[in-house]
Formats: C-alpha cells, sequence, structure tokens
C-alpha cells in the first residue's frame, strides 16, 4: 500500500482491491499450485530451513535492561566485517530506522537532495515529506550494466549499492565521481544495506567528514528478523546523528545486541558461506530458465538477494497497467513488481524483480510461466 501511495496508485488499487479476488480466482482455476509472487522479500521456506540449521547466535542475557548501544569493542569488530576503517559507528534496529535519523541529520545542512534512482522507497517519501527539494536520476540500463545519467547539482547526492533491486554495485569510476562530490564538500550518504560484507562503495569513500554509509551485514546475506544497522560515519558528525536517534529512534532491542555480537564470530562468517552457495545456485536456475524465452533479459550476477530481468519487448508503461498485471495473475498463476515502481524509467522496457532467496521448484515453475506471459503479451 505505501510503494502504491508513493509510486503508482494503480498498483495500490490492485493490491487492495484484486489481489484478493484473485487469488480465490487462480486457485480455483489451478488447484495445485497458488499465486506465486516472484518478488515478495520473505525466503522461501526452503532457503529458511537451510540458513537456520547453519544460524548459532549468541545470548548473553541481557533482554532486561534497556539497551541504547553496544561496546565500541563490540562495534569495531561488528565493522570489519563491512571492511570499513577508520569510521565511528552507530547502531539501529534496522535500515529503515536509520535512513529516517540520516535523513533528519541532513536536513540541517542540505536543502536541496540528488537521489540516485533505484532507490528504497522511503527515501523519497521522507526526503519530500521533511522539505527537500528531491531530484530522481535513474541509472540508465545497458548491455553492459547500468551507467550513471547527466547529473544535475545539489546540496547533497544520496547512492543505493548496490542499486535497488539490481545486482548492480557501482564500478571504480562511479566511485570516483561520488568522491568528486565529497571534495566539493556535498554529503554523499550510502545505503548499502544490500551489500554483500566487503563489496561496498564505503571502503572507497571513508573516512570523510560528509560520508556516511548504511551497513546491515545480516541482511546482506538474507536473515531479516536477526540483524542490526550499522552507520558509518565521521567522529565529528556522531554526536549530531546520536542527539537525532535519541529524539527518534530510542533503545535497540535485544535482537540488535545480539545481530551485533554475531558479526564477531565464524557463525557469522559460515552463514555467509551457506549464503552465497543457495544464491549462486538460485541464479544459476533462474538464468537457466529465462535463457529459454528470446525476450527476457537478465542482470548480471552479483553477491545479493535482488535481481531484475527485463522484457525490451513490452513497454515499461505495462508496469502501471492493471488489465496487463491481472491478466498475468490469471494466466500464470504469479506476479512480480514491476520495475517502474522502483523508479525505473522507460528505456529497459518492462521489468521486474527476483528474490533469488525465494528460488524453490514453485518459484521457477511460476517464473516458467509468467516469462510466457510476458513473451505472449501485446500492449
Amino acid at each position: 500500500r505505501i510503494i502504491g501511495d508513493y509510486r503508482l496508485p494503480t498498483i495500490r488499487r490492485l493490491i487492495e482491491k484484486y489481489y484478493p479476488k484473485l487469488v480465490e480466482e487462480v486457485s480455483a482455476a489451478y488447484k495445485d499450485r497458488a499465486l506465486v509472487n516472484l518478488s515478495h522479500w520473505d525466503p522461501s521456506s526452503e532457503f529458511a530451513s537451510v540458513m537456520a540449521s547453519t544460524l548459532r547466535p549468541p545470548d548473553d542475557g541481557s533482554a532486561i535492561p534497556y539497551l541504547y548501544s553496544p561496546g565500541d569493542a563490540d562495534l569495531s569488530l561488528a565493522m570489519e566485517v563491512t571492511g570499513i576503517r577508520r569510521s565511528s559507528v552507530i547502531t539501529t534496529a534496522s535500515t529503515t530506522a536509520s535512513i529516517a535519523a540520516v535523513l533528519f541529520w541532513l536536513a540541517t545542512r542540505a536543502r536541496s537532495l540528488l537521489v540516485v534512482a533505484p532507490s528504497y522507497f522511503t527515501v523519497g517519501l521522507l526526503a519530500e515529506a521533511l522539505g527537500f527539494d528531491v531530484t530522481f536520476a535513474t541509472l540508465r540500463r545497458t548491455q553492459s550494466g547500468y551507467e550513471l545519467p547527466d547529473l544535475p547539482d545539489a546540496d547533497a547526492i544520496w547512492i543505493t549499492n548496490p542499486t535497488y533491486c539490481t545486482t548492480h554495485y557501482f564500478s571504480d569510476e562511479q566511485l570516483r565521481f561520488f568522491r568528486s562530490w565529497l571534495e566539493r564538500q556535498r554529503p554523499v550518504i550510502a545505503d548499502e544495506a544490500m551489500a554483500f560484507p566487503g563489496t561496498n562503495a564505503g571502503s572507497y569513500l571513508a573516512p570523510h567528514r560528509l560520508f556516511i554509509g548504511m551497513y546491515s551485514p545480516h541482511k546482506a546475506i538474507g536473515i531479516n528478523g536477526l540483524k542490526c544497522s550499522l552507520i558509518a560515519c565521521d567522529e565529528t558528525v556522531r554526536p549530531e546523528l546520536l542527539e537525532v536517534f535519541d529524539a527518534f529512534v530510542g533503545g535497540l532491542p535485544i535482537s540488535t545486541m545480539t545481530a551485533v555480537a554475531h558479526l564477531a564470530t565464524p557463525n557469522f562468517r559460515k552463514c555467509s558461506e551457506t549464503y552465497v552457495k543457495y544464491v549462486s545456485r538460485a541464479y544459476e536456475r533462474v538464468s537457466e530458465a529465462v535463457r529459454q524465452y528470446d525476450h527476457v533479459e537478465l542482470d548480471r550476477f552479483a553477491l545479493t538477494s535482488f535481481v531484475s530481468a527485463f522484457v525490451p519487448t513490452v513497454p515499461a508503461s505495462a508496469g502501471s497497467d492493471r488489465t496487463f498485471l491481472v491478466a498475468g495473475c490469471e494466466r500464470a498463476s504469479a506476479i512480480a513488481f514491476p520495475a517502474t515502481i522502483h523508479g525505473y524509467g522507460p528505456e529497459a522496457g518492462f521489468g521486474f524483480r527476483l528474490n533469488l532467496t525465494a528460488v524453490d521448484d514453485k518459484f521457477i515453475a511460476a517464473l516458467h510461466r509468467w516469462c510466457q506471459y510476458l513473451e505472449q503479451a501485446k500492449c
């Protein structure tokens, strides 16, 4: 519903009015298969089982008092997982909380904000609510990856690495461009919550007084119930951010403290290895399926949970066509989030995201039906 309010009212109406009805109709038509959401953020039971059999979080029993921050030693060990050195660290329970707090801080020193899209949907919502003059600049999808468009100037820039819902990590050339913003004393905010540990832009952009990076190592390996958000910032900025956090974030749940402690254990590395094996195999299965369709193009593989696919023969506007999406549900017994709701432009055609941690036999079967529908679609 929130995504619909932000980007696409027709999707909101689809979810609120038509989705429950479609589930019933499709279930009746296909008694042996339920409607499969190829884009949903939750993993398959197969992935959950594999990861649960690996995960062994520490338990120190400190669940009773208020908790505001792990110790400095624990935070330092946690940040080593990200590969970022010589930065101060603040912890929140989630990237959503971190995004809000960082935007409140940024509002004290910037009025215009350039958001390199696609980005997480709350960034634009909150920035506009805080009175920023927000400009979105969407990456261009090409045969070789994603390119930066010509970017207008602004007081600050917001980047998402990997680019939201894709496997695109910014290249060295693109990172040098973002570094030039810092050299011109323009804040650079990096949402790197989905970046696999050690593959982030902050390793190049930090330390700098005006760089802030957000990291969620557990989220980046498909663990979403036990996680923390680590904010890397300059030591001169940390007191200002802490004031914002006191007002808008508050204390931490025990799961956050446990997540920070878990990052320093060998078990986190073992979980990372389990994740790599699963999503690598999942991408192979998705790629093998997609190769059977002439007009479906898949992002290249990288270590992240979401990958986007595009059908250049179907216009991007189909992503806001309720009739088209409903027909897909009915004929394919599957649905996927259109790339347009994440801010993609029309150049690449109709796109949709796939969750690699959700891949199982039912997912692959649904992906085939969805691709067949798209190849036959007339828009």
